[in-house]
């Protein structure tokens, strides 16, 4: 509802954000709306890849996660997928990133999870035990963070993963 709100402005009726924002969920539910990515991101993931650190996909899903990272062309780079929906547990539950650490083949301490929420992402990492960044350049957010790194932009976050990860990335 914010983003909807957002965009008509303060002016935006309640019964009409509510009604958009039904509708978007709805839609949602039969192909999931967040397909776009960013060719910077795209590059973060194949510099990933290509220096053979492992990367999970950790989502608060309605099934269809891996449908999603397929459709986007990242499941070559992305083997691991955790969906909520398929597991039944959803972040911030910190057994949602210990699955992702199983599939990896990583102690908890190892990951480095990053997110734009801070309720589900930023405190669910936190409690497993993970580096916790969150990634302000899709949805700004200038509330405080409880993430052990915030970026804005794919290069800040390519130097945030580099360091954490002992790795050389380019954005």
């Amino acid at each position: 509802g914010e983003l909807v709100a957002a965009a008509w402005g303060a002016a935006a009726a309640p019964a009409a954000v509510a009604q958009v924002v039904d509708a978007l969920w709805q839609r949602q539910q039969h192909a999931n709306l967040w397909r776009d990515v960013a060719p910077e991101a795209l590059g973060l993931v194949r510099g990933l890849a290509a220096r053979g650190i492992p990367v999970a996909v950790v989502s608060n899903a309605e099934g269809r996660a891996a449908e999603t990272v397929a459709a986007a062309g990242l499941a070559p780079y992305l083997p691991v997928i955790v969906d909520s929906a398929l597991v039944g547990i959803a972040k911030p539950d910190p057994r949602i990133f210990a699955l992702a650490a199983e599939a990896l083949a990583l102690p908890l301490a190892a990951l480095v999870h990053v997110g734009d929420s801070e309720a589900a992402d930023i405190a669910g990492a936190r409690a497993a035990g993970a580096f916790a960044v969150r990634f302000d350049g899709i949805v700004p957010n200038a509330r405080p963070s409880a993430a052990h790194a915030v970026t804005a932009t794919y290069p800040e976050l390519a130097a945030v993963l580099g360091h954490a990860l002992g790795a050389t990335l380019d954005p």
